[in-house]
This record gives C-alpha cells, structure tokens and sequence, in this order.
C-alpha cells in the first residue's frame, strides 16, 4: 500500500511540481487562505463532486473553499461544512492538523487542512448547486478518483504523516 502513494505522489509532483509545499517556499506571499476539511467516520473520508462552473468542477474534492475577509480559517471551514452539506458544527470540533504553502502562476496561497471525526455517517444534504454528489471512501480509493493535479497533491499531502 505504501508503495501505491509513493507513486500516486510521484505521479502528482510530475502534473504540477512546484505547486504544494509543507514548508512556505521563498518569497511566499499569500493572497488567499484555501480550506481543507477531511469529515472521517473510520477510516473512510468525505469527498464531493463538483458541478461544472464551480472551482474544481467535475472533479472530486473533500470540502474545501476559501476564507472569508476577517474570518478565521477554523470559521470558515464550519461554515463550509454548514454551506456544502448542510451539517452544522462547532468550529472548537474542527482539528488544524497542518498548512499547506501553495505557489500557483498568478498568487500564493495558505491551505489549511481540517479534520472532523464523525461516530457515525452524519446526514448530509449538499448543495446541489455546487456539488453534484458526494461519497465516503478510503484515501486509497479517493486518489483513483478524477481530481485536479493541484487537488490531488493537497490530498497526498494532507494525508501524510
């Protein structure tokens, strides 16, 4: 299994090297603050399909989407959640297990990436205006899944240890 990441990430940084860093690359000047929130019940995580028209669009993505201005990262990914699935949560529930540094051609920008652990499937109701379905998978299952390279890369590294 260890083996299937390392190629996914080795295919990954060969679509978009450069892109995702663990650790802010020289002269990074964040524009925009993205937000990741991995929703887990077991080893399974939420992921979404966006519409056409929409940032990501027909693409699977967990439920991501930028801050507000003034709005903490830990606020705006509770709203995302409430905004995205309808499920209304605390944010003081919501885990920041990292950050991640994205250099994109025309602005950087901050990725933080949120974790949620359900007891069981909470019930959703997406915006079928933003996202036209949504599924629990493995991370192993979700890397198989069609995603954006720049995406894809967030994943892996959001995964990783």
């Amino acid at each position: 299994m260890k083996l299937w990441i390392l190629l996914f990430v080795l295919i990954s940084h060969s679509l978009c090297a450069g892109l995702v860093f663990t650790k802010a690359p020289p002269h990074f000047s964040p524009k925009r603050e993205k937000v990741l929130v991995y929703c887990h019940v077991g080893s399974e995580v939420l992921f979404l399909f966006g519409a056409l028209g929409q940032e990501h669009g027909n693409a699977w993505a967990p439920v991501f989407g930028f801050t507000e201005k003034g709005e903490s990262a830990r606020v705006a990914a509770a709203r995302l959640l409430k905004e995205d699935v309808r499920v209304e949560l605390l944010p003081i529930y919501l885990y920041l297990s990292k950050t991640l540094y994205i250099r994109l051609p025309k602005e950087d920008q901050l990725c933080h990436v949120f974790f949620v652990s359900f007891p069981q499937r909470p019930l959703l109701r997406p915006s079928f205006a933003k996202h036209l379905q949504y599924r629990w998978s493995s991370l192993e299952e979700a890397l198989q899944l069609p995603m954006t390279p720049l995406e894809r890369e967030c994943v892996i590294l959001s995964s990783s240890a």
